[in-house]
């Protein structure tokens, strides 16, 4: 849906009018790196990739669009599997912790977003208490990775959540319902 001149953009969410297309048309608007956030199967993410997106974001948006999405964590090694570090892949649903944060990470995620953990700070105790809220991520994250036996977050993998099997489900089920790009 591209608005007419001087026309308001629709408002809400749910569109059905918006699509991949779309994406397109914004990226020819502009030189900045356009995001697609909600993406929660490897077609989109593939399909997002293919329209020109810099980078994706796995997500349900919390649950509050569709309450039977699947939870991002979830999703996110299938997705991992098809874009193979060619854009980068944030999440954002359920990281309230340094293990969620450590988690995505070793499940193939290039960042996560962070959003009610500082509110919540900012909401107890301002500046302050983010700062105080930042410093305790920052802890938790190098004890976790103490734990883990790593040093640095470049050596985190699959291996550090899901055992050898289990990887080898995931790559049987993603080889039989997915068809990845040749690089």
């Amino acid at each position: 849906f591209k608005p007419a001149a001087g026309e308001p953009a629709p408002g809400g969410t749910n569109s059905a009018r918006l699509g991949w297309e779309d994406v397109k048309w914004i990226k020819s608007l502009t030189k900045l790196p356009v995001v697609c956030k909600g993406i929660l199967c490897p077609e989109d993410a593939l399909l997002a990739m293919e329209a020109g997106a810099d980078g994706i974001v796995v997500s349900n948006h919390g649950g509050r669009q569709f309450d039977g999405a699947p939870p991002a964590i979830e999703v996110l090694p299938s997705i991992a599997h098809v874009i193979q570090k060619r854009i980068p892949i944030w999440v954002d649903t359920g990281v309230r912790t340094c293990t969620d944060v450590l988690k995505a990470l070793c499940l193939g995620a290039t960042g996560v977003l962070i959003g009610r953990p500082p509110l919540y700070a900012l909401a107890c105790d301002g500046a302050n208490g983010l700062s105080h809220m930042l410093d305790c991520l920052q802890y938790d994250l190098k004890a976790d990775m103490m734990s883990l036996g790593v040093s640095n977050l470049s050596e985190l993998g699959i291996h550090h959540v899901y055992p050898p099997d289990r990887q080898r489900i995931l790559a049987s089920i993603d080889a039989h319902f997915i068809k990845i790009p040749e690089t």
